[in-house]
């Protein structure tokens, strides 16, 4: 599992790739938080690398668009793989989150 921050425009983006399991989620977790407290709190989850998520990945996305609503943001998601867009539909979670293709049109979402 890989983890890069960014900012776009005024958003903060996290680039997550390989396979989210159990084992990287308290990690991830920790920096995704403070990168929220630290930031903007209106996160772009770019998934577009991401080739697997496990159930505690799934509740990583959960956590962690609660953590941005606290400070006032949201988070939302970039270019899910169509195994894990599948798992999102699924978990009914893809009703939850707003899921993009295209980066400049979740920038702008998030103004």
């Amino acid at each position: 599992m890989e983890i890069k921050f960014s900012n776009e425009n005024h958003v903060d983006v996290v680039q997550l790739s390989g396979r989210l399991t159990a084992n990287d989620v308290s990690a991830i977790r920790r920096e995704i938080n403070n990168f929220i407290k630290n930031g903007t709190a209106n996160l772009l989850l770019d998934i577009t690398e991401l080739e697997f998520i496990d159930s505690s990945g799934l509740g990583l996305l959960v956590g962690s668009r609660q953590e941005a609503r606290k400070h006032n943001g949201d988070l939302i998601l970039l270019g899910p793989k169509p195994e894990v867009r599948a798992l999102l539909e699924l978990t009914r979670l893809g009703q939850i989150f707003s899921i993009f293709n295209d980066q400049a049109e979740a920038v702008n979402s998030l103004h």
